[in-house]
């Protein structure tokens, strides 16, 4: 008996599709039930069937224009219209269960196709001290510089070098505050960049790595800033502001050109602005 209902409701929902009853909704979810159970589309073709036959015949026995229904008003639906909306809604659903899948694969697997693209990243886990920047580079070119700004940079370099964090920190924020508006803001904001990356404070770094970059009036300066600025942004996972800090490193064409290369296409690949497998194998081993 529930067979006899279940199949009389269905023919009530073939009706009501075919007569236009129904709302867009209903019709979704309309279509779903057919992808979910495609024996019932024969019956629903059955029935269109039936419906533009009976339509064609009465519109030939009577004269043009004498139609019950103008033309743009006819209830039934041609079959090669129905056959071709359900193929397209069958290769729209089969693409949706594919891109619904990845997408759970790549938030719910740590072994996601997706995921495993940030293996091919270059990961820096402590900058190199020597990356530091100094006065004493520019000496020669700035011989009127004040004593306290070359004593603050020589005592900024030596707490670093000795392992104390927070008065090289405050030293290089001292110089920030003093100097704002010139180059030495600029290293030494890459300077307090450098020493909270290699303390694992990556948010802190990337802002110091971006007042750098605001204060720089040096494409070298810049372009480390930029360069160290993607890496802190890669171990906080914000891989869209990475791709932008590698964009603008690469930019630079400067000594990290190739190195930001290979970082922005792996991450370009992972946001799905490129297919992996166009990516030139050079591109991601120079």
């Amino acid at each position: 008996m529930n067979g006899t209902n279940n199949q009389n409701e269905i023919l009530q929902k073939i009706d009501a599709y075919l007569n236009r009853e129904m709302t867009r909704e209903e019709q979704d979810l309309f279509w779903e039930f057919l992808i979910e159970n495609p024996q019932y589309h024969d019956q629903l073709q059955l029935q269109a069937n039936l419906r533009a036959a009976i339509s064609e015949g009465a519109s030939a026995s009577k004269p043009y224009g004498e139609s019950d229904n103008p033309p743009d008003m006819v209830e039934s639906a041609p079959v090669h219209y129905l056959s071709a909306y359900r193929n397209w809604i069958m290769a729209a659903a089969a693409v949706l269960v594919l891109v619904v899948g990845f997408n759970l694969f790549k938030v719910t697997s740590p072994e996601g196709p997706s995921l495993a693209l940030l293996d091919d990243l270059i990961r820096v886990d402590n900058i190199d001290l020597f990356e530091l920047e100094s006065i004493a580079a520019t000496r020669g070119e700035h011989t009127g510089e004040t004593t306290e700004l070359v004593q603050l940079f020589d005592r900024g370099l030596m707490a670093a070098i000795e392992g104390d964090l927070q008065a090289a920190l405050d030293i290089y924020r001292e110089i920030i505050r003093k100097f704002p508006d010139q180059n030495w803001a600029a290293k030494a904001a890459l300077n307090a960049g450098i020493l909270l990356y290699n303390d694992a404070k990556y948010d802190e770094s990337i802002r110091f790595f971006a007042l750098s970059v605001e204060r720089s009036g040096d494409d070298i300066l810049t372009e480390k800033a930029w360069w160290y600025k993607g890496h802190a942004e890669i171990n906080v996972e914000d891989y869209a502001n990475a791709r932008h800090s590698m964009f603008m490193a690469f930019g630079m064409d400067g000594v990290y050109k190739r190195e930001a290369l290979r970082q922005l296409r792996v991450l370009d690949a992972f946001l799905g602005y490129v297919d992996f497998d166009d990516i030139d194998p050079y591109e991601i081993d120079p």
